[in-house]
């Protein structure tokens, strides 16, 4: 969000990045192959130390995991920016509606998540390898779509950096201000040239002036009397 708002990178950008660290992190995780150095006894209903763990199992772990939250926290502030960006500066009920509808998809995504977790450990309670394997592609090939739906929104419907302090963002040779806008703007522009009425400039006798009108090369000059500024 930091770099978004000092205009170091933009929303496409971000997203981006977070999806190909989240990829990275979740593909690592599944193929690194972490020693077992504790397991569970049922006679003593306590965990039995196998092994002792080595330092850069834990490194490795938990970068992994920082790498996920950190994708992660770019998801959770950028999608809901990119709605408000589309539809709040139109309507406001329509702003409120898209954030809602993302809420939802998330709740959704969360109970299928739970639901395959459980249906993999009843099917295959002894097959863990397999089952973190199984879930790892299945989030994988969930955020390659995600990937590819936010790069033909970008490049092909709208950009998702939108118009930031009220500039709009020129993209790939063109603008996107739609032909609304375009004829608003014109309309509004052409209200506001006005032509100048006839003016009447008096001046003493014997005195030229050269006096130029909007549209005229020049003034009537009188040597006493009046100027008539033409239009």
């Amino acid at each position: 969000g930091f770099l978004i708002f000092k205009n170091c990178a933009g929303r496409f950008s971000v997203l981006l990045f977070a999806s190909v660290v989240q990829i990275i992190a979740l593909l690592s995780l599944c193929l690194i192959a972490f020693p077992e150095n504790f397991r569970w006894e049922d006679a003593s209903s306590s965990w039995e130390e196998v092994r002792k763990p080595e330092t850069w199992e834990f490194v490795t772990f938990f970068g992994l995991v920082a790498l996920l939250a950190l994708g992660d926290s770019a998801y959770e502030s950028q999608e809901v920016a990119v709605l408000q960006n589309f539809f709040q500066t139109e309507n406001e009920q329509k702003g409120l509606a898209a954030v809602a509808n993302v809420k939802v998809w998330q709740s959704l995504g969360f109970a299928m998540q739970f639901a395959l977790s459980l249906s993999l450990q009843l099917g295959m309670p002894g097959d863990l390898d397999l089952r973190r394997l199984i879930l790892g592609c299945v989030l994988t090939a969930g955020l390659v779509w995600v990937t590819f739906s936010l790069s033909c929104l970008h490049w092909r419907v709208a950009s998702l950096d939108g118009r930031r302090e009220g500039e709009t963002n020129h993209h790939s040779g063109g603008d996107r201000v739609s032909s609304d806008e375009r004829e608003t703007l014109q309309a509004s522009q052409d209200s506001a040239v006005t032509r100048p009425p006839d003016e009447t400039v008096p001046i003493t006798a014997g005195s030229k002036r050269d006096v130029k009108g909007k549209g005229a090369s020049g003034a009537e000059e009188l040597e006493q009397g009046e100027i008539v500024v033409q239009p």
